[in-house]
């Protein structure tokens, strides 16, 4: 009877765990990811840091669930260091809010976009694209300032801002992500922000994320600290759209209040930004740089270009010449000149050299792949110029002059077909002797072309043949070295140097 008594009772045991742990597992509770707009983290706000360990860990080795139960059960909680996680590490381009959840039981569900594959795939592109840029725009002996710059300049310059997001979802979530703005070179102020903090902090300067509004619509940017001091620096604002190819620097490194003028964010949540040492930069509306200076023109100085030194000192001005759309290349600054009709124009960064290089009015004018690119009003049509070439005929330019000091200039170059015949006519009957060592062609190197031949024509006329035709984009020089004398022997030329471009 005993017996029986002691098994009744095991069943009974056993019957009432069995309904305790079934309620139990019936009162754990899911706790969706919060919306976006209920999402909150501070960089002033101490974390759980086990369960932001924990988090750092699951996400980089893209596990499905991490257990915080060990340290907090609290959903807010976990949610608040999950955002903090996410805020730090914007490598993290791949986790997708959507598929995550929290249980009361302390287990976190992650959620990612694609399969686990194609994210490790892309976190090597990703990687591989930074150390890339890395490689291409720092130096180890470039201050904060200057990393910031170079960094800052290369985003601005390689990505276009998004105005339509795609219709394909995981194409669009990249929008907001470093990996969007940096590989599909494809982003809106999230991405452009997570790409800044991202490439910022791998070359050691302290960047965080800022989110909040941008005259009144929501809006991300940075604050970085550049030797000690804190700056709020907004890189898509600094992007002009259409996307340029230029540079702005109106919302580069400002203190809180210049930036409070049109950005809100929650202060309490970030490090104060009090310094205005860059408030010269805001004015600027036309902006180019060297490793030294930073050229610029702006409105309020009626577009007079000036150049200053990167932290702001040594400004002078260049040119009182209205210039705007600068490119800078090879040590000239290029520019649209309106105090003379809009026309092309260039002029060195010492200030000198200032020297009109196409008479059309021009608009649109930027560099890209090796040329300045621009819209010929006077044409109706675009066109383009080879700055090698241009910077080419510069570094040739005090040969030039010295080998030519006394000669008569004809004038601006020539643009001449390959299988060009130069015709130059006298009113006198030529004498022929020697004639061949008095006019030839040079190259571009000042040499002798050898394949020429000068002949005269009616007695009158002296004709310059090349044997094989000139080399397509080639510059020449057709040189009468000596004056020509008449039958008789008297000089009828001077010495003349022209010139000219075959197309």
């Amino acid at each position: 009877m005993k017996k029986t008594r002691r098994i009744l009772y095991l069943i009974i045991l056993i019957f009432s765990l069995n309904i305790s742990n079934a309620l139990a597992a019936d009162n754990i509770k899911k706790y969706p990811a919060p919306d976006v707009e209920k999402r909150s983290y501070s960089t002033t706000v101490k974390y759980n840091q086990n369960i932001y360990d924990a988090i750092l860990k699951g996400l980089t080795n893209l596990q499905d669930k991490v257990d915080t139960s060990a340290y907090s059960k609290n959903a807010d909680e976990v949610f608040n260091v999950l955002e903090k996680v996410l805020d730090d590490h914007p490598e993290i381009f791949y986790f997708d809010y959507e598929n995550c959840s929290f249980w009361s039981n302390g287990i976190l569900e992650l959620g990612y976009r694609g399969n686990k594959e194609t994210i490790n795939s892309m976190r090597q592109q990703l990687n591989n694209k930074v150390q890339s840029i890395i490689n291409s725009v720092i130096t180890k002996d470039m201050s904060e300032l200057e990393k910031e710059m170079a960094i800052h300049d290369y985003i601005v310059l390689n990505t276009k801002y998004d105005e339509e997001s795609s219709e394909d979802h995981i194409s669009s979530e990249l929008i907001f992500t470093s990996y969007g703005c940096l590989i599909n070179k494809l982003a809106v102020c999230d991405g452009y922000a997570k790409a800044m903090q991202l490439l910022l902090n791998k070359v050691g300067v302290y960047t965080i994320r800022v989110t909040g509004d941008g005259n009144g619509v929501s809006h991300a940017w940075n604050i970085v600290r550049i030797n000690g001091k804190n700056y709020q620096v907004d890189a898509t604002w600094n992007d002009p759209v259409p996307d340029s190819g230029y540079v702005r620097y109106k919302y580069f490194n400002m203190s809180d209040a210049d930036i409070a003028k049109d950005h809100y964010w929650v202060k309490s949540d970030f490090p104060a930004c009090n310094d205005n040492s860059f408030k010269y930069l805001h004015k600027a509306d036309y902006v180019v740089k060297d490793l030294d200076y930073i050229y610029y023109s702006n409105n309020e100085d009626d577009y007079n270009l000036y150049k200053m030194k990167i932290d702001g000192s040594n400004n002078q001005m260049l040119t009182e010449d209205r210039a705007v759309n600068l490119v800078y290349y090879n040590n000239y600054i290029y520019f649209i000149n309106y105090s003379d009709g809009g026309t092309l124009y260039k002029v060195k960064n010492d200030g000198t050299e200032l020297e009109q290089i196409l008479d059309n009015h021009v608009e649109n004018l930027h560099y890209s792949n090796g040329y300045l690119t621009y819209h010929n009003e006077d044409l109706s049509k675009d066109e383009k110029m080879k700055l090698e070439q241009i910077a080419y005929e510069v570094e040739n330019k005090e040969k030039f002059n010295e080998i030519f000091s006394s000669y008569k200039d004809w004038g601006q170059a020539k643009e001449v077909p390959r299988n060009k015949i130069w015709k130059i006519s006298f009113n006198r009957s030529i004498n022929s002797e020697n004639l061949k060592d008095q006019v030839y062609v040079m190259d571009s190197s000042f040499n002798k072309v050898t394949d020429i031949d000068v002949n005269i024509n009616e007695d009158k006329n002296i004709i310059i043949t090349k044997k094989t035709p000139y080399k397509r984009g080639g510059l020449y020089y057709l040189v009468i070295s000596k004056p020509i004398k008449d039958i008789k022997g008297k000089e009828i030329k001077e010495p003349v140097v022209m010139k000219f471009k075959v197309y």
